[in-house]
């Protein structure tokens, strides 16, 4: 059943308000979606070469010590969305910054990774 004050939209302040339509554009470049989704799949390339061999593949690992610490059935791909949601609330929190959106697309694309290969 739909609780309207469980509403992730209402939750992370997406809705269209008449204070947010007034707020004045920002003096930035443009960002091209295209780009967003090249720097994500540079982080994870780039993570490689400081954390794992094939290219930032931690959330198994971590989800197994998470779920031997609580006792908790956490999958890796709800490893992946926990960190993809985490980046969502960021976005939405203090001044912008794009790591977090770039972040948030390479754990939606390792996510999808994920349940490819487990489901």
């Amino acid at each position: 059943m739909y609780k309207p004050e469980l509403d992730p939209l209402k939750f992370l302040n997406l809705n269209s308000s008449p204070e947010l339509d007034a707020v004045p554009a920002l003096d930035r470049d443009p960002i091209d979606a295209s780009e967003i989704l090249e720097a994500g799949a540079q982080h994870i390339k780039d993570r490689a070469a400081t954390y794992d061999k094939k290219g930032e593949r931690s959330i198994p690992n971590t989800v197994k010590a998470f779920n031997a610490i609580t006792g908790h059935t956490l999958t890796a791909e709800q490893g992946w969305l926990f960190m993809a949601v985490l980046k969502a609330v960021r976005t939405q929190q203090g001044e912008f910054k794009l790591d977090s959106y770039e972040d948030a697309a390479a754990y939606f694309a390792l996510m999808c990774e994920q349940a490819n290969t487990d489901r």
